[in-house]
């Protein structure tokens, strides 16, 4: 039988928001303070990534103590600089013997289109995202965080585009716990679960309701216009199976 958890029901994982509203782009962080292993997939053709390679199957198996998700673009990374201090200052991080080196993760969506692009995730707001994880563990949805700059329906330009943010979701079978922590920066549409009933994605071009984004595809089948919508959607699941990294 399935039943809708918290991700916070889940042992081991702390998250956190922070966020420029002026700006429009923020900082999602997911804390292991007892560290978890973690593996990746980077499909597209353009993430903005940082030590994505720790977590890849072919490296050595280290804990890591966070993922962020975050704005910004490739200019957003810089927010992991603070994560890496709070966890420093927490005393958290892989002992090389000289020094704990928290090992932080993160990805990043192209939000520089939508609020301010020259106001990015910085060292400032990865620590307070960080500092909110750690200290009150609450996980908000829609405007907040990562999701903060996050649109969908973006295949027909950003004035036919609708507003969207992060979404939280849990589950457990049978004892396994699985949450999904997805910034919905989603070129196409989004549905329902249960109705199928469009609830985001491209409006019409006077934005008084949607467009059917299968005429939309079918317009742009062309590969080389298809290439041209660049775009990227970011995910951290969590789970307490115990999987192996690959």
């Amino acid at each position: 039988m399935i039943k809708e958890i918290q991700l916070q029901d889940i042992p081991g994982v702390n998250i956190g928001h922070a966020e420029e509203l002026e700006a429009k782009t923020g900082v999602t962080v997911l804390v292991f303070p007892q560290g978890a292993r973690a593996g990746v997939d980077i499909s597209g053709g353009g993430p903005a990534s940082r030590e994505t390679p720790v977590i890849s199957p072919l490296t050595n198996d280290i804990p890591v103590n966070a993922i962020v998700l975050s704005g910004g673009s490739a200019f957003g990374l810089a927010a992991s600089d603070g994560v890496m201090a709070c966890l420093e200052q927490r005393g958290m991080g892989y002992n090389t013997g000289f020094a704990l080196v928290p090992i932080v993760c993160q990805s990043c969506i192209y939000d520089l289109g939508y609020g301010s692009s020259t106001i990015r995730p910085d060292k400032e707001l990865g620590y307070k995202a960080c500092v909110h994880a750690l200290d009150c563990n609450q996980h908000p949805e829609g405007n907040y965080g990562g999701g903060t700059g996050a649109t969908i329906g973006k295949i027909a330009g950003m004035h036919r585009a609708t507003k969207a943010g992060v979404g939280i979701y849990g589950v457990e079978v049978a004892g396994l716990q699985m949450a999904a922590v997805v910034v919905v920066n989603a070129l196409g549409d989004v549905f329902h679960h249960t109705t199928g009933e469009k609830i985001g994605g491209v409006t019409s071009e006077d934005r008084s309701g949607w467009a059917n984004i299968q005429d939309i595809l079918y317009s742009i089948a062309k590969p080389q216009d298809m290439f041209t919508r660049n775009n990227t959607t970011i995910a951290a699941i969590i789970t307490n199976g115990n999987f192996s990294k690959t």
